[in-house]
């Protein structure tokens, strides 16, 4: 296994730091979490799922769990808008090479970020293809379902619960109608497809709270208390090798 050169003997010391601190020590180590989480396993959760699913809602409860930072991909998209105009949601100009592009990216990103630590990504502009690609001992997709949702039943939900801070809450009632379809259409698409690449369903209908708290209770990242201590004992091990 290649081993980042993040460590420096000039760094050692023997007071140990958190683990979820850029460089988590041991006694007379340093080591980077890069290293860390390629010992232990999972430590990069990706959400997927169609707009209005929960993904954000499910971020945040793992987050807060899991003590892990969140990468909303519709946060870099508001940000490419400004110099590609294309990669606007719903926009009729929005081409197949703007939506690769946007997976590319978010790909690469979470590929990337995955090495530094604990990490909850979300969002629907990776491509299916792309996120199988990312499954590994160390990143791990799941997709966020409803699999009795409807126009009516969104349309129905939007209305009731949207506040001043949704942006849907100022859609008129034929925008709002054209939006739910398009999300149900891309809800569909997602149950038909995300099985074949082997992804985790977490179905909400029978109602987000029970579903997403039970997946909550069930995940375990790599560097979270429930590392084992043999675990660790390899880990430090190698670190004194490499250090030596």
């Amino acid at each position: 296994m290649r081993c980042r050169k993040s460590y420096n003997q000039k760094q050692l010391s023997s007071t140990p730091t958190p683990l979820g601190s850029p460089i988590c020590s041991y006694p007379n180590t340093c080591i980077s979490r890069g290293v860390y989480a390629n010992f232990l396993g999972m430590n990069s959760l990706v959400i997927l799922g169609a707009g209005r699913s929960g993904k954000s809602t499910l971020a945040k409860l793992v987050a807060e769990h899991h003590c892990c930072n969140i990468f909303h991909m519709d946060s870099a998209v508001d940000a490419f808008k400004i110099v590609m105009p294309e990669v606007g949601e719903g926009k009729p100009e929005r081409t197949q090479q703007a939506r690769t592009f946007l997976s590319t990216f978010f790909a690469c990103y979470i590929k990337s970020d995955s090495e530094r630590g604990n990490l909850v990504a979300e969002g629907s502009h990776l491509l299916l293809q792309d996120a199988a690609e990312l499954q590994s001992e160390r990143i791990k997709c799941v997709v966020v379902v409803n699999s009795e949702l409807t126009v009516d039943k969104l349309f129905a939900d939007i209305r009731q619960n949207d506040t001043e801070d949704d942006w849907t809450f100022y859609c008129d009632d034929k925008s709002l109608k054209q939006l739910s379809k398009k999300i149900v259409s891309k809800n569909q698409m997602f149950l038909k497809h995300a099985p074949k690449f082997g992804f985790e369903i977490i179905d909400t209908r029978n109602g987000r709270e029970k579903s997403f708290e039970h997946f909550v209770n069930n995940l375990k990242f790599a560097h979270h208390a429930g590392a084992t201590h043999e675990r660790r004992k390899v880990l430090k091990n190698y670190v004194k090798e490499r250090i030596n």
